[in-house]
């Protein structure tokens, strides 16, 4: 990255440093926004998907729960 940098300032002349600094640095900072924004919806889709996950892992311990009942029940009504 360093090099292609380089080879960029090499072509330059001092007149033309602050207009192709001043682009990069609009360039930098529109990259930086996009992954700041980029990063923000993942959060967001993470977050929802941690909920959901919530909610399964309680419905499948109510299942559990149930199905240990079930079971004993079921024992129970064998051993009468």
């Amino acid at each position: 990255m360093r090099a292609i940098l380089g080879s960029y300032d090499s072509e330059l002349t001092p007149a033309e440093y602050s207009p192709q600094l001043t682009r990069r640095m609009r360039e930098a900072e529109d990259m930086v926004q996009k992954v700041h924004s980029h990063s923000a919806e993942m959060e967001a889709q993470l977050s929802q998907a941690l909920e959901e996950l919530g909610g399964q892992k309680q419905r499948a311990d109510m299942l559990e729960m149930e199905l240990k009942m079930l079971k004993s029940q079921s024992s129970s009504a064998e051993q009468s």
